[in-house]
């Protein structure tokens, strides 16, 4: 009897054991099938691994910001704060909002096992594949679908236009695995019986195993960028509200926890961003997150049906390219959320489920009322229009896709499982799961290898030249720059001055900043000021290169730059091979300028710029005049007659004070006026000096139009290079600037006067 007894306990354990090694066999097939469709798709064999997939496409170059962090990551180890790439200052990522905290882990972990930071940036995009191959996989295991339709609902899922789309640019959003796990958390406080019993089985007392998993799984969506885990808190919150309507209180409270937890991951993931966010940075978001953006990327039903852009069928794909000629759909992101024929019909027989009270399938239901949900929420005009009214900052509403795309796959499964059914046959299952890739999918999606390795081994190169004449740890500043907000200027696109950092192994770059900090108010002080006085203040504050894009120019301003640079003695300069990027070393200079200054001032003037005072400048070159004015140098020479006005701005009551600086400026007649020239206030000068000039005047009530001008009465041309503007208790500011210019402005004569002299 006994021997009996363990005969059966003995099979019965042998049979779990081989059903977890066959449960494992098949995620393993799942991984070896998204990862062979994954190399076929894109091709890889074409592509060196070593480089990015990615290095700046006509979408965008967000990729390029999430490979600054890996390069770093790889350079320095982990740190929250990084230095390198935002000199003379840090950037904290603690202070950026949405950071994925799973894909920070396992950028961290890929760049302790690669050499390379492309290396890294493409394992990720692979693994954003796996991972969201996995969690589909697992999702409708968990619903009772067999492996084969497992399988083939996972491969539909993973590689969704959406997914395509985002690639290595939006690489935080292509892992969307949490949306299968949000699924799975609705249907579970649906219907229990939905899922496997396993779940359904008490672990702790009475508390089941499915609600210690599924609050689990609440806090990694909580993790994730904050999109994914609002729309997944929108699903459980229906199912929250349906519960109450059947009176369901202990589903109700499930509910209520499960949407505590990520509401509580979120809010602890993004404390130290909306704690330090300065009134800047809020500021600067309420401007860029507004109802209109809600409108503009909102989800559209037709682009769900239409087909995918440049579908790999011509017919096909001039149907989809008229739409969005018509509708001027152009880029929008809102575009790439097609869910391929396969799913279309899926969505449909879903919808048309729910409506259905008898003869249909109730999971088809169940999948309806969610797809329906998500479809009132995220349509544009719909509940996302009403949310945007309160909460804007949240507006890409077309990333709805992914959960109702999961919807639309379980709906597969079910179609598919009765198609089974009916004809026992695996061949029907290949063959769809065959032609959703070819729909889902286009030619477009490959990466374009060889001009992004042309591009890539270019700007390596250049960056190695630089650092060949640089000494280690060199700081260098990049142009042209780019004040707060400003993520583009003409033909230079986003995130495109992080490339040299990327290449770079002994040197120390500035482009990378947030909104607000430090490093953002020295770019934007600077901004404002001719590029021959920031220059001084760029050398003064430790840079010792200048790297300047010409994409971020027109023309003439062009020629004006490079002129300025060419005017500053003891520079080196090295063009890039596409003769697009030009850069010059500054060593020499800032030893000539460390020797007449003398160590001491230059440490305070550092002190003083590194503050990042509150000052505003006008640059000479863009006031308006009356004559004919010509360039000299970093200003602009008035000619005897030439009167300078404007910059028509408006002032707040209170006491200002103004200070001009350049050369021969102390016999020009100054006067502040408003109303059209036709008003004048009284001024009080404090200095009047060739190389500066200070007054002040004070403003009664609110001004608009005010015009700073100086007209030269004299017979000798002047030089102008900037106006300041102060508030009357900015005395430290005044003085530090005054002080600063006018040194540099006495140091830049007496070099003219030696060059004439030679």
């Amino acid at each position: 009897m006994n021997t009996n007894t363990d005969v059966k306990t003995h099979t019965i354990k042998n049979s779990g054991l081989r059903k977890k090694l066959t449960e494992l066999a098949f995620y393993m097939v799942t991984l070896v099938s998204v990862t062979v469709i994954w190399c076929i798709v894109l091709k890889i064999w074409r592509a060196d691994f070593h480089i990015p997939f990615d290095y700046g496409t006509e979408l965008g170059n967000d990729a390029l910001g999430a490979s600054t962090w890996i390069k770093s990551y790889l350079q320095n180890g982990f740190s929250w704060e990084q230095s390198d790439f935002s000199v003379p200052f840090s950037t904290d990522r603690k202070a950026e909002f949405g950071v994925d905290r799973i894909v920070l882990l396992l950028e961290i972990l890929l760049s302790r096992l690669f050499s390379s930071y492309g290396s890294c940036l493409n394992a990720l995009y692979l693994l954003s594949f796996l991972i969201t191959g996995i969690a589909a996989a697992y999702s409708l295991r968990c619903m009772r679908f067999s492996r084969e339709i497992s399988l083939s609902g996972a491969v539909i899922y993973t590689f969704l236009q959406y997914h395509m789309m985002r690639g290595e640019m939006h690489l935080y959003l292509s892992f969307y695995y949490s949306a299968p796990l949000a699924v799975l958390i609705m249907l579970w406080l649906t219907d229990e019986s939905l899922l496997t019993e396993r779940f359904s089985r008490c672990a702790l007392g009475r508390v089941k195993r499915g609600q210690i998993l599924f609050g689990f799984f609440s806090w990694i969506i909580g993790l994730q960028q904050p999109y994914y885990a609002f729309f997944a808190a929108i699903g459980i919150a229906f199912a929250l509200f349906c519960s109450l309507l059947q009176k369901k209180i202990s589903s109700a409270w499930e509910s209520a926890v499960y949407l505590s937890i990520i509401a509580v991951t979120t809010l602890a993931g993004n404390i130290d961003a909306l704690l330090n966010a300065s009134d800047l940075t809020m500021q600067y978001l309420r401007q860029q997150r507004t109802v209109g953006g809600v409108e503009f990327y909102g989800l559209k039903i037709i682009n769900l049906l239409l087909p995918v852009q440049n579908h790999r069928l011509p017919v096909l794909a001039k149907l989809r390219q008229r739409y969005d000629i018509l509708v001027g759909a152009g880029d929008n992101e809102a575009g790439w959320v097609s869910l391929g024929l396969l799913l279309a019909i899926c969505l449909c027989v879903a919808l048309v489920s729910c409506l259905v009270h008898d003869g249909a399938d109730r999971r088809l239901k169940i999948c309806g009322r969610y797809i329906l949900v998500f479809l009132l929420i995220s349509t544009v005009g719909g509940g996302s229009s009403f949310i945007g009214l309160i909460f804007p900052f949240l507006r890409c509403y077309n990333r709805t896709v992914i959960f109702i795309a999961m919807f639309c796959v379980i709906s597969f499964a079910i179609l598919t499982e009765k198609i089974k059914n009916l004809f026992a046959s695996r061949g029907i299952l290949i063959l769809l799961t065959l032609f959703a890739l070819w729909d889902q999918t286009t030619c477009e999606n490959i990466f374009s290898y060889d001009a992004t390795e042309k591009a890539y081994t270019q700007d390596r190169e250049f960056i190695q030249a630089i650092e060949a004449i640089m000494p280690e740890g060199a700081c260098i500043f990049e142009l042209p720059t780019l004040p707060t907000g400003t993520t583009s200027v003409r033909s230079l696109k986003d995130n495109e001055l992080c490339r040299p950092y990327l290449h770079a192994r002994s040197t120390r770059w500035l482009h990378m900043y947030s909104v607000g900090s430090r490093t953002d108010r020295y770019v934007t002080l600077l901004h404002g000021m001719p590029l021959r006085m920031a220059l001084d203040v760029m050398v003064c504050c430790g840079f010792e290169g200048i790297y300047i894009d010409s994409r971020g120019y027109s023309p003439e301003q062009w020629q004006e730059v490079t002129a300025v640079m060419d005017s500053i003695g003891n520079t080196t300069a090295i063009l890039s091979a596409d003769a697009q990027q030009i850069f010059y070393s500054l060593t020499d200079h800032a030893a000539d300028l460390r020797e007449r200054l003398g160590e001491e001032k230059l440490r305070q003037y550092a002190d003083f710029w590194l503050n990042c005072p509150d000052i505003t400048c006008f640059s000479a070159s863009a006031l308006p005049y009356t004559e004919q004015v010509a360039p000299r140098g970093d200003g602009i020479a008035l000619p005897p007659g030439c009167m300078q006005y404007g910059p028509y701005i408006s002032l707040e009551p209170g006491d200002y004070v103004v200070c001009l600086v350049g050369d021969h400026l102390k016999g020009l007649e100054y006067d502040v006026s408003h109303a059209n020239g036709t008003a004048q206030l009284q001024l009080q000068f404090l200095s009047r000096e060739d190389e500066s000039v200070r007054y002040s005047f004070h403003v009664a009530e609110k001004l608009s139009g005010v015009e700073m001008r100086c007209t030269n009465g004299t017979k000798d041309d002047a030089l102008l290079r900037g106006l300041f503007l102060f508030r009357a208790e900015q005395s430290d500011e005044i003085s530090g600037v005054t002080d600063f210019f006018t040194q540099s402005a006495r140091l830049e004569t007496a070099q003219e006067k030696a060059e004439k002299d030679e």
